[in-house]
C-alpha cells in the first residue's frame, strides 16, 4: 500500500476518530471506484486493487487496536517485537499474572474489562498528547488484558 490508510480514506491521524466521517468516505470511495465503473481490463484491475486497500484501510482503522498500531507505525513505533524501546512494565506484566490467576478462578471478565476500559482511556490521552512511546506500551498492556480474556475462555 503506497499511501497510509488514514491517507486512503482522506482522514486526519488520529486516534480518536470521527466514525460518521470514515464510513461516509469510505461508502463514498468504494461507489467511486468500484469495478463495475470501468470498462477495460487494466482499469479493472487498478480499481479492484485500490477497492482491497480500501477495504483494509476501513478494517484498520474501525479497529481500535489496529488504528492504534497503524498511527505507532506511521511514528517509527513497531510493536511486533522489533521495537526494543517498547516493552510492558514488569510491575504490569506481574499484575496481569495475577489477574489472569483470578480470572482463573473467578471466571469473571468485570475486572479484566475495567482494566481494559482504563488503560483504552489512557492509550486515547498517550495519542493526544503525542506520547508515542507511552501509547506503545499502553497498547501492549491492553493487548495482554485482552490476551487474558482470549487464552481463557
Amino acid at each position: 500500500m503506497n499511501k497510509n490508510c488514514f491517507e486512503l480514506l482522506n482522514l486526519e491521524i488520529h486516534f480518536n476518530i470521527d466514525k460518521g466521517k470514515l464510513e461516509e468516505n469510505y461508502t463514498a470511495f468504494s461507489a467511486k471506484f468500484h469495478p463495475d465503473n470501468f470498462e477495460t481490463k487494466e482499469e479493472i484491475f487498478h480499481a479492484t486493487n485500490l477497492i482491497l486497500e480500501l477495504n483494509s484501510a476501513y478494517a484498520i482503522i474501525k479497529d481500535d487496536i489496529k488504528r492504534a498500531k497503524c498511527i505507532l507505525q506511521l511514528y517509527g513505533i513497531i510493536l511486533d517485537g522489533v521495537d526494543k524501546n517498547i516493552t510492558p512494565d514488569i510491575d504490569f506484566l506481574e499484575k496481569i499474572m495475577e489477574l489472569s490467576e483470578q480470572f482463573l478462578q473467578d471466571k469473571n471478565k468485570n475486572i479484566i474489562n475495567l482494566k481494559i476500559s482504563q488503560n483504552m482511556d489512557l492509550l486515547e490521552d498517550f495519542f493526544i498528547k503525542k506520547d508515542f512511546k507511552n501509547a506503545g506500551k499502553t497498547l501492549l498492556n491492553i493487548i495482554y488484558l485482552q490476551g487474558i480474556l482470549h487464552h481463557n475462555k
